[in-house]
């Protein structure tokens, strides 16, 4: 019996040199909930959170077109305390983060939070302000491998150097491209970033320069759109 050598999506594509422009996922409306402990291949309803919680939130969100991630800060693996929730918007040219606690004995209360408040270009005052910015390095294993060998690298390394506002989160989009950085609440998506480049990456984000050869685009554009971006810039 002669063992198969596994490739993982993300070394094959690697190899195959696939361009990352374009790629980005099309998300305009964001949930994103904190939420510990193990995620399964569909985090949301795979998760520690309560199951008729995490279906009725899967489809609201649905209904809003809303993409719901789960988050947890790097390293943390505690299981009880209040929950932040972020909600964002994602638009071409008006964007927002507003945050909000749920309290850890009332889970149910993630079922009140109006999810059609992200349509609006401008925050409907659902929480507070959030931060400036929120950064999601996805580390969904469960849903494909490569986001936790290449991902997980990423999110350690950007604690280490004390990144702010740095969240391991569920799938994405574009297990391929791993490490994945998204940006909110832009919306912009950075690809095959290594851990010894993230943070240099995320400062000059924040300074409000874009990485080319790791930008996957914006997610609140088409992909042709997002090439024409990329060539622009």
């Amino acid at each position: 019996m002669t063992d198969k050598l596994t490739l993982r999506c993300a070394t094959e594509s690697l190899a195959r040199d696939e361009p990352l422009v374009g790629t980005a996922s099309r998300v305009q409306r964001w949930l994103v909930i904190e939420q510990p402990g193990a995620w399964g291949s569909d985090a949301l309803v795979e998760s520690e959170l309560d199951r008729q919680i995490a279906t009725a939130l899967a489809a609201g969100a649905r209904s809003h077109r809303v993409r719901p991630l789960l988050a947890r800060r790097p390293g943390d693996r505690r299981r009880d305390g209040d929950r932040r929730v972020f909600l964002a918007h994602s638009g071409v040219e008006r964007w927002w983060i507003e945050q909000l606690d749920i309290p850890a004995d009332r889970p149910s209360a993630l079922l009140d939070i109006d999810l059609g408040s992200t349509a609006f270009p401008d925050p409907r005052g659902i929480g507070e302000p959030g931060p400036l910015a929120v950064h999601l390095v996805c580390t969904n294993g469960k849903h494909d491998p490569c986001c936790a060998d290449l991902g997980r690298p990423v999110a350690r390394a950007l604690a280490a150097a004390r990144a702010p506002d740095v969240w391991e989160c569920s799938h994405v989009g574009g297990d391929r491209f791993a490490g994945n950085i998204v940006c909110l609440p832009e919306g912009v998506y950075y690809g095959r970033v290594e851990p010894d480049q993230a943070a240099h990456l995320l400062a000059e984000h924040r300074a409000g320069l874009i990485d080319l050869a790791h930008y996957r685009g914006r997610s609140c554009l088409p992909p042709l759109v997002q090439a024409a971006d990329l060539f622009a810039r």
